[in-house]
């Protein structure tokens, strides 16, 4: 993990279903990121970022495991040489950040992305859109 981050947590396997699960605390937005990496079998991980609320840290980590997967089989049958993952942000209420809030947010997603050496490709999903996913 490299120093832009803390709180950081790194679990080999999580279940035997996911390759890598990290979930961080971003050091400019205090936000928990997941990302999950179901597979990388066809390919580098493709998948989405959903930015959303969750009544919980487990039930986000439930959702990025569980749309993780969902993307390995998506990607594998369109026929595509990639593998599954997700990046899910946690939002503690249902007001979406905006602003500084919102750079900070996805600066710390970058860092986070940046840290698995292109293992996972990112793009848009629920809260966030094409212009935060350069």
């Amino acid at each position: 993990m490299t120093s832009v981050l803390n709180d950081a947590m790194a679990l080999n396997a999580p279940d035997p279903a996911h390759e890598l699960v990290q979930i961080v605390r971003g050091r400019r937005s205090g936000l928990v990121i997941t990302i999950a990496i179901h597979s990388t079998a066809l390919g580098p991980a493709a998948g989405g970022c959903r930015i959303a609320h969750y009544p919980d840290p487990a039930a986000a980590n439930a959702d990025a495991l569980r749309l993780a997967a969902a993307m390995t089989a998506k990607n594998a049958l369109a026929g595509l040489p990639h593998g599954g993952a997700k990046a899910v942000v946690a939002l503690p209420t249902a007001a979406r950040p905006a602003g500084a809030e919102r750079t900070a947010l996805l600066h710390d997603l970058g860092d986070v992305i940046e840290t698995l050496g292109g293992r996972y490709t990112v793009g848009p999903d629920v809260g966030s859109s094409p212009a935060d996913i350069p």
